[in-house]
């Protein structure tokens, strides 16, 4: 606020030279003017963790960059707020959700991130704007407070179901006495944030049971489940079927090595029960 103040003194004359006698008149003026100042530009930029597609059980994080215009040279205090279609996200832990508070940078740069662990397809698509607000202490009363935003959108995607496939590893034919070995695989969409629960199942004369677990070997290699026979005999005989499950939040799903619908054939892999005839 800027004043211009203005004031005069007049002194009169009775035409005598006694001082005594004389008049004097004062007065003054003023005028008001306010200089409301705009905050500089801020520059918001919005980006993905990855451009792939993105199913749900898998992590994910948008982040979103803030710059402030270097002619800002007084302390100035930076808020956002994650919205998605129009509705705020919660600070904090919401379900899978977690909203991160603004990380200074620097004076002029800042950043937020809004994380997903993990995606959620029933939720999770839309449109997600990171909104921005600049503003002055309030002794700074001649300062307009400035905001900006930036958004994207994201699509997610229903988990795949699991992949399995049975792999024959001892060549030749089954006979009793001899060792045999099959080996279960598991293949699920990269990034899940859990490993599929494997178990393997024998059917015979109409009873289906859990092959004990003596008998399965943990492999190496993630999502791989061995059975191995190290002498076959008569009361191994049967239909072994290889199951892979998988839960993560409201995500489960079952996966079957004899469900082909939904398995494709690969006449490098067996693709359905194994039989084991002694």
């Amino acid at each position: 606020m800027y004043t211009c103040m203005a004031e005069f003194n007049v002194t009169g004359c009775n035409n005598t030279n006694d001082p005594s006698t004389a008049t004097y008149d004062y007065q003054e003026d003023s005028d008001v003017f306010s200089v409301i100042v705009d905050f500089p530009p801020v520059l918001v930029t919005i980006s993905k963790e990855r451009d792939d597609t993105l199913y749900a059980g898998t992590p994910f994080f948008i982040k979103c960059d803030i710059l402030l215009n270097p002619m800002v040279s007084i302390p100035v205090t930076v808020t956002n707020q994650w919205t998605r279609d129009g509705t705020n996200v919660p600070m904090g832990s919401s379900d899978a959700t977690i909203t991160e508070g603004l990380n200074m940078i620097d004076a002029l740069n800042y950043n937020a991130t809004l994380m997903f662990y993990p995606l959620d397809n029933a939720d999770d698509s839309g449109m997600y704007t990171c909104n921005i607000e600049v503003t002055a202490p309030n002794s700074y009363m001649f300062f307009t407070n400035t905001s900006a935003s930036a958004n994207i959108s994201i699509t997610v995607y229903a988990t795949p179901s699991p992949v399995v496939e049975i792999n024959l590893v001892t060549m030749g034919i089954a006979e009793p006495g001899e060792e045999y070995m099959l080996n279960c695989t598991v293949t699920v969409v990269d990034r899940l944030i859990v490993s599929p629960v494997i178990t393997w199942t024998k059917r015979s004369a109409n009873n289906v049971i859990s092959v004990p677990l003596v008998l399965m070997n943990i492999s190496n290699v993630k999502s791989s489940l061995y059975l191995n026979f190290s002498s076959l005999n008569t009361s191994d005989a049967g239909l072994y079927t290889c199951e892979a499950s998988i839960n993560v939040s409201l995500i489960s799903m079952v996966a079957r090595s004899n469900d082909t619908s939904n398995l494709p054939l690969d006449s490098k892999h067996i693709m359905r029960p194994v039989y084991i005839v002694l």
